[in-house]
């Protein structure tokens, strides 16, 4: 997550998928983040419903071979979350590749995988950092680490991923699992970004 990951998406080619996508001139993420709210959610809303499907395939993939292929299985998944929070990141104007950024992705994470509590937590803790401009360096200092997530996801899989290690059978929850589980994600990183792309936008007009 904090060096590895930014690897996992290319802004050439997410750039590009942008613009084909918007009738909107964009040659850089500031350009991006310009775009209309409406024109993020759409975006964002096509990206989920492909990763979804490649996430279905993989599970499917992965159960069919039950405990065999369920190691191979798990780092795939993960690679699939992380980059669809950075390809969210970039439909919203920011640069997956920045720390500050990063470290954001992994407050996606765990919003997704924590219960009414952790959630109201996460938000809370956002709310704080992020309402506030130039605020993404400050998140440095208070994340633990995505070693929580790490921990988080790993107990998750040990209970979701049970009947996957049925060879065959496993296809069906292999294929159901992986869907879901990419759907949460890419819903949390959504909402989070299209709250804080508003948020700033209410600042930018506050300042002026």
């Amino acid at each position: 997550v904090q060096t590895g990951g930014k690897y996992l998406v290319s802004e050439k080619s997410m750039m590009r998928h942008i613009q084909k996508h918007t009738l909107h001139s964009v040659s850089t993420l500031e350009d991006i983040g310009q775009m209309p709210i409406e024109d993020m959610v759409e975006l964002s809303e096509k990206l989920q419903k492909n990763r979804a499907n490649i996430a279905t395939v993989q599970g499917a993939s992965a159960g069919f071979g039950g405990v065999f292929t369920l190691a191979l299985d798990i780092p795939v998944i993960l690679g699939i979350a992380l980059k669809t929070l950075q390809e969210i990141a970039m439909i919203h104007g920011y640069d997956p590749n920045k720390k500050g950024e990063r470290n954001f992705i992994v407050k996606c994470l765990q919003f997704a995988s924590s219960d009414v509590v952790g959630k109201e937590a996460i938000l809370n803790e956002l709310a704080q950092h992020y309402e506030k401009p130039n605020a993404a360096e400050n998140m440095v200092s208070q994340l633990q680490g995505w070693q929580e997530v790490f921990f988080t996801y790993r107990d998750n899989f040990g209970m979701k991923k049970l009947f996957q290690m049925i060879p065959v059978a496993g296809m069906i929850f292999g294929a159901f699992i992986n869907k879901s589980m990419i759907e949460d994600i890419a819903e949390a990183g959504m909402m989070l970004y299209r709250k804080r792309r508003v948020l700033e936008r209410m600042n930018e007009q506050d300042n002026r």
